[in-house]
Order: C-alpha cells, then sequence, then structure tokens
C-alpha cells in the first residue's frame, strides 16, 4: 500500500535522498514496462495505492473548504494509458496539467 500528502515527505526505503510528493498524480508501470497508467485529479491533496491481491485500487483525496450547503463543486481529473516510458507518460501528464493552468489565465 501506499499513501501520500501532497507536500508531505515521502518515505522512502533510500534514506540518504529525500523526496517530497509533488503532485496529486499516481503512475504505474506494467509488469512488462511497455505501458503506464497515469491517475490524477486537480487540487487532490493526499493520493493512496493499493496493490493487495485482492483488490487493487487507485485513490485520491479532497480537502474542499468554505462549500455552502447546496453549492455545487467540480473537479477535474485525468486518466490514461500511454506505450513508453514513465517519464514519457510523466511528460504527457505535465502537458494536461500545464495547458489547463494556461486556460484558467
Amino acid at each position: 500500500m501506499f499513501y501520500g500528502n501532497v507536500g508531505s515527505p515521502l518515505d522512502l526505503v533510500d534514506k540518504s535522498s529525500p523526496r517530497t510528493l509533488q503532485e496529486s498524480c499516481l503512475l504505474v508501470v506494467s509488469a512488462d514496462m511497455r505501458y503506464v497508467l497515469c491517475y490524477a485529479w486537480r487540487d487532490a491533496t493526499m493520493v493512496f495505492m493499493n496493490r493487495s491481491g485482492r483488490s487493487r485500487c487507485l485513490h485520491s483525496e479532497f480537502r474542499f473548504t468554505d462549500v455552502a450547503p447546496d453549492q455545487s463543486l467540480q473537479a477535474e481529473g485525468v486518466l490514461f494509458v500511454h506505450e513508453g516510458s514513465l517519464e514519457q507518460a510523466y511528460k504527457r501528464f505535465l502537458s494536461w496539467k500545464n495547458r489547463d493552468q494556461k486556460q484558467k489565465r
């Protein structure tokens, strides 16, 4: 299992190079290294992945504040399978993320 809060340090095996989770995105590489699944939601605060044999799943958590009763909100996300490397899939994710940020300006 993996739990990660965006902006928090990651609990890595190699403690000599600490890292911080910077994206609310999960990238999963296929066993044969040919495909990468990308799952991401804009403004998610936590990502979770369960790799157990019984139930494999991906989740994101949101922290919406100041929401009035009967107010509607929308969440934007992306889901794709990329044939290629992890680096290529990550660049594709960043392209999606940056394109949407430019449109909101």
